[in-house]
């Protein structure tokens, strides 16, 4: 058998190697404002990204441009009537400053982009992408400040039990489009026709809400930074119905509201308040807005406390029933009370939302001593217990959370069963910090499947 010399073989290669077409370059990751399609941009003149995808290795950007339109039909025109940059000899693929028409509150801007490589050689255009401008302006706010009650006793470390908060409505045309704008003081669950909106948790994102009267200061501090507050911007276009309609939204304390803890003064701001905003676009070009005011209703229920540092207790033979669902009657609630508006601004959030990352099943030790029932993890985590249980009307539960060296600095959750079959619950506005939980009660038995950790 005749042997070809390698040096031959790989020559016969080499024109194969290096004249072998090479993958088309492509725009995709298309951002505005480091953000993919956002629902409510603040800055007037947002930054624009994308990135080149390509086979390649060799492939480089040193050209672009960029298309952004008022509607979607005019960008597959390949029109920009809100901007159109041209041509521009650029390498730069990351925070492209926007330089088209001034943008309004609540505008949707759809955009592509398309790039030229090292060769002059154009790529296609990239697949669209969209923004919409927030609420840019104090006047674009109708909602007000509203909350259960103005507290009567501002210095007092009491806190009172959770409000919950409803407004019932009727849409009697087709919508093109529903838009929330939220922010609840110091956490908020937002439901629609009785479902939560969004998988978000401990929302709004924490800042400085408030010009607040520090006092007992273990340490001096002059807090002169600025004060803000965030809303969250959500599409309920496909939650509300073509009929009666409700709005529930309940309130904990979060950090706004925090008075548990004490040890280096009190920093509270104020009790728990909200400032809504739905606005409704009818395919007939009218539109309506539902926005918090003194019309809505007010009730505390089954959430008795929340802290952030102490947890929760939660006596489940208060609970409202279908609270969050119209038609539901709420005759006996009180009316909501227009509130002091916090001193800070109101801006989007932009941050990601906390959401629940993990559920984990713990180890179950059985019960360890009387009445406590012991389960451990094999890390530390910043979470909270979801049990699963069943017991008799008025039985108690008291969750405790420990870390590793045995301490629980006061981290405990309380749960009261109603009484009907089996009960799930876990704690909406707190968490904690743990490694092992003990689970006690003298009237409850508990298994390996009782407890959850999320």
């Amino acid at each position: 058998m005749k042997l070809i010399p390698v040096y031959i073989l790989f020559l016969l290669l080499v024109p194969y190697i290096s004249f072998s077409k090479p993958l088309d370059v492509k725009v995709g990751q298309l951002e505005c404002e480091h953000l993919s399609n956002p629902i409510a941009v603040e800055n007037k003149q947002p930054t624009l990204s994308w990135q080149l995808v390509s086979g390649d290795s060799g492939k480089n950007q040193t050209a672009y441009r960029i298309i952004v339109a008022g509607n979607i039909s005019l960008l597959q025109q390949n029109k920009g009537d809100y901007w159109d940059s041209g041509k521009v000899n650029s390498n730069n693929s990351a925070q492209v400053v926007y330089n088209g028409k001034p943008l309004e509150s609540r505008k949707k801007l759809y955009w592509k982009v398309m790039v030229w490589d090292e060769k002059n050689a154009p790529s296609g255009w990239s697949q669209p992408a969209s923004w919409s401008m927030g609420l840019l302006q104090a006047s674009d706010w109708k909602g007000k400040w509203i909350g259960a009650f103005e507290n009567p006793y501002p210095d007092s470390a009491i806190t009172y039990p959770a409000p919950f908060f409803r407004k019932e409505f009727a849409v009697e045309k087709k919508i093109k489009q529903a838009m929330v704008y939220i922010s609840g003081l110091g956490f908020y669950e937002l439901f629609l026709n009785g479902k939560k909106i969004g998988d978000q948790v401990l929302a709004p994102a924490v800042t400085n809400y408030d010009k607040r009267p520090l006092k007992k200061l273990l340490y001096p501090y002059d807090d002169q930074s600025t004060q803000r507050v965030l809303y969250n911007t959500f599409d309920v276009t496909n939650n509300i119905s073509q009929k009666n309609n409700a709005i529930g939204i309940q309130l904990g304390n979060g950090w706004y509201n925090q008075r548990d803890r004490r040890v280096e003064g009190d920093m509270w701001y104020d009790t728990p308040r909200l400032i809504f905003q739905l606005e409704i676009q009818y395919t007939d070009g009218t539109s309506a807005m539902i926005s918090s005011d003194d019309s809505w209703k007010t009730t505390s229920g089954p959430l008795l406390k929340d802290g952030i540092f102490s947890g929760e207790k939660y006596d489940a033979r208060l609970e409202l029933g279908a609270w969050n669902s119209a038609d539901y009657s709420d005759v006996n609630w009180n009316k909501a009370i227009f509130v002091r508006p916090p001193t800070g601004s109101l801006h989007p959030q932009t941050a990601p939302f906390d959401k629940i990352m993990r559920t984990l099943i713990p180890v179950f030790d059985g019960k360890t001593r009387d009445s406590v029932y012991s389960y451990r993890l094999d890390e530390t985590v910043a979470g909270w217990a979801s049990i699963s249980v069943k017991g008799k009307a008025g039985s108690r539960i008291k969750i405790r959370y420990v870390n590793e060296e045995g301490e629980d600095y006061g981290q405990f959750d309380s749960y009261i069963l109603k009484g009907s079959g089996v009960e799930n619950w876990e704690p909406k506005f707190t968490w904690h910090a743990f490694r092992r939980i003990e689970v006690i009660s003298q009237d409850v038995s508990l298994d390996e499947g009782s407890l959850k950790i999320k």
